[in-house]
Order: C-alpha cells, then structure tokens, then sequence
C-alpha cells in the first residue's frame, strides 16, 4: 500500500469590507493523456499572521476541468456561499502524486501572495509569477443559462466486468461526480 506526501497549495486574498465568497476559479493546463487528471478538494482558509489558518471550508472530489476557449477559467462553485472577511486563501489539497499542472502566470510576481506545504510548514515560492487561481466574491451568481441536468454521453465496458470497468466520455468533457454500484 503506497502512499503519498498530503500536498497543499494557498493562495492569499485581501477584502476591504466583508463580503461572500461564492466561487474559486483556476486554469488548468492541458496535458497530453489527461496526465493531470486527478482528484483534488477545494480548500479555503483563515488567515493565521501570514500564512493559512483554520480550514473555513472545503469541498472534496473535485477534477481539473478545462473551460471551451483556451484562455478562460474554470469556475468551482461553492456548494454554500461563505461569509468571509479581511485576509484569507483560497486553494487545494491532493494525496497523490499526479502534478495538477495550474495555470502560472509568469508576467506577474506574486510570490509573497501563495504559498505551499508538503510538510508541516507553509513556504513560499522561489518562482517568479502568478498561479492562475481566483477567488469570486460579490452579490449571488445567477445560474439561469446554466442546465441543471446536462446529459453526458459516455461508453463503459466491459459489461459484465470482473475487478475493472473503462469509462470513456466525449472529449472536452469534465465529469465531477461518478458513483458505480453492484446489483447489491
């Protein structure tokens, strides 16, 4: 049984006036084989004198996503919206080996702004640049042009199957949630 380093990514964010956190969105590189795709849970936290605190919220089962235009974000939203205050970080946690691969803006140096744990410590970066994550705060978002229910087609085999299934989905696709259960 492997297991792997518990590996943590904050960004930092400032409000002037209390606010409501509703959504977090970030950039995902695309890469060859989907080798990034793996499972992650959406974190936010308090700060704690400059580095993240408390666990305010999190949100497990989450996978990088990749919007239709290139140069957009995707956006996670948050199942309930969080009042939220002052400085705090918006970011993710993964117990696996699979690089996420965020998008890092290299135009811009925020180094002092993110920070990352693999141990028991937070640190900061050395790299100059911005990871392309973004905390969505204001007034609700209106969901109307969304579809609740948006229909996915997809291939699973073998049928009947022993100890492995394959499911295939279209491509572009991002399945947030799968559940497969047995006849009992």
């Amino acid at each position: 049984n492997m297991t792997y380093p518990q590996s943590y990514f904050a960004m930092r964010f400032h409000l002037n006036q209390p606010d409501t956190l509703r959504a977090v969105r970030m950039w995902f590189n695309s890469v060859a084989e989907d080798a990034n795709i793996a499972n992650f849970t959406l974190m936010v936290w308090d700060d704690d004198n400059g580095d993240p605190g408390d666990e305010i919220y999190s949100m497990a089962g989450q996978l990088p996503c990749h919007a239709q235009q290139f140069e957009d974000f995707v956006t996670y939203y948050l199942e309930d919206p969080l009042p939220i205050e002052g400085t705090f970080y918006v970011g993710f946690f993964q117990n696996h080996n699979v690089q996420l691969n965020l998008g890092f803006d290299q135009n811009t140096d925020a180094r002092g702004k993110w920070k990352y744990k693999t141990t028991s410590e937070w640190n900061e970066s050395f790299l100059k640049g911005t990871p392309m994550i973004r905390a969505v705060v204001g007034k609700e978002i209106d969901h109307s042009h969304i579809a609740d229910n948006e229909l996915v087609k997809c291939s699973i085999y073998p049928n009947p199957a022993t100890d492995r299934i394959h499911i295939q989905l279209p491509e572009n696709s991002c399945a947030s949630l799968c559940r497969i259960f047995d006849v009992t």
